[in-house]
């Protein structure tokens, strides 16, 4: 949607189509380039090496995610809450989260 609007402002504000591309792509390349690197912690951070959340509190979950993202505030502020709320949801079933990984609650080759 952003690059849709930025496009739309871009050739209002040019006399050629060939200026309003350029514009348009000087202004959303660096954005673009952002978001990549955003996407690129948060797969590291929640795909490739997730922490135990069960053992985090408020505190440190903060301090984990500030480790982990250091992109732009303007993209990290929702995501923070989403894990926050996360964590929230993880500590009320814990004991559920700790059965799964020691392999309790994993099926049986029966159960499939």
């Amino acid at each position: 949607m952003n690059d849709a609007i930025a496009l739309a402002d871009s050739t209002k504000q040019s006399s050629s189509l060939e200026e309003a591309l350029e514009l348009w792509n000087q202004t959303r390349t660096g954005e673009n380039n952002r978001l990549v690197e955003f996407g690129n912690q948060l797969g590291q951070a929640l795909v490739k090496e997730i922490p135990d959340w069960s053992k985090m509190n408020a505190t440190s979950m903060e301090k984990w995610f500030n480790s982990i993202v250091t992109i732009s505030p303007k993209f990290s502020v929702r995501i923070r809450v989403r894990i926050s709320l996360h964590h929230r949801a993880f500590n009320s079933s814990s004991s559920a989260l700790a059965s799964f990984r020691s392999g309790v609650s994993k099926p049986s080759v029966n159960q499939l």
